[in-house]
């Protein structure tokens, strides 16, 4: 802080910059929620395929990789 023994109130820098972060926020989200702006993480995604319904049972993947055995699938050793 090369200023901060000549400036006038040089404590101000923190609350200023706190107000204009809130307002910077809200203006920015209001904005991108009442136009519907694409962001990093709410773009559209053309190719999304909708979830599947109850009614409707998921395609298998041609990549799936098989589940890993349960706890209660593998044997308990026996031997003491």
């Amino acid at each position: 802080m090369v200023n901060y023994g000549i400036a006038t109130k040089p404590w101000m820098i923190i609350p200023i910059g706190l107000c204009f972060a809130a307002v910077y926020y809200v203006l920015f989200r209001w904005a991108i929620v009442k136009f519907d702006l694409p962001t990093p993480g709410r773009e559209r995604d053309p190719d999304a395929v909708a979830a599947p319904t109850a009614d409707v049972p998921a395609a298998p993947t041609e990549h799936a990789v098989p589940a890993a055995p349960t706890a209660d699938a593998v044997p308990a050793n026996t031997d003491a």
